[in-house]
């Protein structure tokens, strides 16, 4: 019940945003898709969210990427955008603290730190162990690809599988239009990058 009152708030405060300064990019009968501009939009509060990982660090801390907030990022037109996906599973963020990592690919994993380092300039890289029976291993790398506005390709391994992403450090969200896919019915496609 909490979770469809929250959805329900969330789309009365999406109706209210300013319409032009969006751009309609996809209408059709499930979904309509907006380019947000609005840098003032209540959609970059939703976004910078990260109340439901129970956050416990230092926030003057940031070594080697620790104590700190990502939130994934896409290319459209040769730009990086933020996205608002219509089903929550789709939404990617992930928070290194002093002592975890606790990542949300659909629901959030948590992995207890093991050691990490500096990779230059561009970046950083750590170890992680689940913090389950499994011990299951993981770890990230991450380096610059992308100066004005500042974007980082984040290399994710785990049990011999390895996959990359594009994410923002959350200080730096405004820099960022958005991509809102706002659903007309429960689990329709995903905007398509």
């Amino acid at each position: 019940m909490k979770y469809f009152i929250s959805l329900f708030l969330l789309h009365i405060s999406y109706l209210c945003f300013s319409q032009n300064k969006n751009i309609i990019i996809q209408n059709n009968v499930n979904n309509k898709v907006y380019l947000v501009r609005d840098k003032k939009s209540t959609l970059y509060t939703k976004l910078s969210d990260f109340s439901e990982f129970d956050v416990v660090y230092d926030k003057n801390d940031v070594t080697n990427g620790r104590n700190t907030k990502w939130i994934k990022v896409e290319k459209y037109q040769n730009k990086y955008v933020l996205y608002i996906p219509c089903d929550s599973q789709y939404e990617r963020k992930f928070i290194i603290e002093n002592f975890h990592l606790k990542i949300k690919m659909g629901e959030i994993e948590k992995y207890k730190h093991l050691k990490h380092g500096n990779l230059g300039q561009n970046g950083f890289y750590g170890e992680y162990e689940m913090d389950t029976v499994s011990k299951n291993k993981f770890s990230l790398k991450t380096k610059v690809i992308n100066q004005e506005p500042l974007v980082y390709q984040v290399e994710f391994s785990f049990n011999n599988n390895t996959f990359k992403e594009n994410y923002i450090k959350i200080d730096n969200i405004r820099d960022f239009d958005i991509i809102y896919n706002q659903c007309r019915n429960n689990k329709v496609d995903e905007f398509k990058f």
